[in-house]
């Protein structure tokens, strides 16, 4: 509501009296009229006004994936940290953008892997023709796998996830990590640096 302020034209001025309350009672008027002219809002008004508070602002959704997560588990124990990954300062959480980055990291990596192995495989079996060597020893199927993720932040704050992938799985890999010695390729990992986005430490394991 706008303030209206009150002014007193000279030819209006009211004619001096002798006494001074009579002047004291008029300026006691004008002031009166003025504060009442610039009183506050009503309540209503002022609610409009207030901010929203944080629990009440809307989060932006967590962009969809089409990613089979059934052949996925996320591991959340802050115990395995100091064992498995000496780097780790804290555990962290993985968004389905994350879950993203993760799978188009190993499809890349194994793309990789698997032309490199795709040679070693054709010399192996020109050198060893009576051999009968199988291409599955060489090359990693990825839809074969089952996969454990251990998202954790580094030492200088960036979120990283350790995946573990293995192609033959215990009843309870969804909840206890997997270790194994050797295996071959039936069993691989690496480290995926999530907020730089580059991949390191790939290791597959040997054969006995």
């Amino acid at each position: 509501m706008l303030c209206v302020s009150y002014h007193i034209k000279q030819k209006d001025a009211m004619p001096c009296v002798s006494t001074n309350n009579h002047m004291k009672a008029y300026y006691t008027i004008i002031i009166a009229m003025a504060l009442f002219s610039c009183q506050s809002p009503k309540k209503e008004d002022a609610k409009t006004l207030k901010p929203k508070q944080p629990n009440q602002l809307q989060q932006k959704p967590l962009v969809n994936t089409s990613i089979d997560t059934s052949s996925i588990a996320i591991i959340k124990n802050d115990e395995v940290l100091p064992h498995l990954l000496q780097d780790a300062a804290g555990s962290a959480e993985l968004s389905n953008n994350d879950l993203k980055v993760i799978d188009k990291t190993l499809e890349t990596v194994i793309a990789d892997y698997n032309s490199e192995h795709e040679i070693i495989f054709k010399q192996f079996g020109e050198q060893h023709p009576d051999a009968n060597f199988k291409r599955e020893y060489f090359i990693i199927d990825l839809k074969s796998y089952k996969r454990q993720y251990i998202a954790f932040y580094n030492k200088l704050g960036e979120k990283e996830v350790w995946v573990n992938c293995i192609c033959k799985a215990s009843k309870d890999w969804q909840h206890k990590l997997v270790t194994v010695k050797d295996g071959g390729n039936c069993y691989f990992n690496l480290k995926i640096n999530l907020t730089r986005d580059f991949n390191y430490d790939f290791y597959v394991n040997g054969s006995a």
